[in-house]
């Protein structure tokens, strides 16, 4: 779980199975969030740094999962 620092906004990132995927689930907020520009480029970064980190732990996982032997 991640609190993002530029937003109200706390985040999540879990592995789903079925797809061998990372998702990431962002928790709905109770109003709307306004910002101004330095700010969503700011949460944009965040967001690319946990873009990353799903692309590290799905790229990790599938080749984990290649390696196991099938046992179905």
């Amino acid at each position: 779980m991640f609190q993002l620092v530029n937003a109200p906004t706390l985040a999540y990132l879990q592995p789903e199975m079925s797809a061998l995927e990372w998702r990431v689930t962002m928790e709905a907020r109770e109003r709307p969030s306004t910002m101004n520009a330095a700010e969503v480029m700011n949460l944009a970064f965040e967001l690319s740094v946990l873009s990353a980190l799903g692309a590290f732990l799905q790229t990790k996982s599938r080749d984990y999962m290649a390696r196991i032997p099938s046992t179905l």
